[in-house]
């Protein structure tokens, strides 16, 4: 399930002082159909994303409508992706003028990260997004999660990445 939290919310607990607030019900939840990895928000949708299926050793990305109405908020499917295995975050971005997705994906500590990169591009009979390939990148082990200010990416890598510990042969060679 996805889960909604009122900015109200969050203000109260931070007005509170208190080092811990007990949230007693979210603002709405609504089924996502997946076991959600990471998730963002863009252009009225929210994209929620998958690490691995086991089945295919492809993630996916799916595309929800944010519907609000007297009974809460749902969520309509709007589209569903294949994205590169191993995900853990996707970014959307206007760049030049054109709309970018990000995709960073990363397995492990010794494994070097990847990032994909792609143009998001409607087709014109459909309203759909396609979205076209542009390459990929090796980055340092464990990227995490990935944003962006419209000229930047903003990297997280997790602090237990060996280009992060102490051990000066066990480093990346990064």
């Amino acid at each position: 399930k996805c889960s909604a939290v009122e900015y109200s919310t969050i203000e109260t607990a931070v007005l509170s002082g208190q080092k811990s607030y007990q949230l007693d019900e979210y603002a709405a939840n609504a089924d996502c159909g997946t076991t959600a990895s990471f998730l963002t928000f863009d252009n009225g949708r929210l994209w929620v994303g998958t690490y691995q299926n086991l089945m295919s050793q492809k993630g996916s990305l799916k595309s929800y409508k944010v519907v609000s109405d007297e009974e809460g908020v749902n969520l309509k499917l709007d589209g569903e992706y294949v994205i590169p295995s191993y995900a853990n975050g996707v970014n959307f971005t206007d760049v030049n003028g054109r709309k970018c997705m990000t995709v960073v994906s990363s397995l492990g500590r010794y494994v070097n990260s990847k990032v994909y990169l792609y143009e998001v591009i409607e087709d014109k009979i459909t309203g759909r997004n396609l979205f076209r390939y542009h390459g990929d990148y090796t980055f340092p082990p464990m990227a995490e999660e990935i944003t962006s200010d419209g000229n930047n990416l903003y990297f997280l890598f997790e602090s237990s990445a060996t280009c992060y510990s102490t051990i000066s042969l066990r480093k990346c060679s990064y």
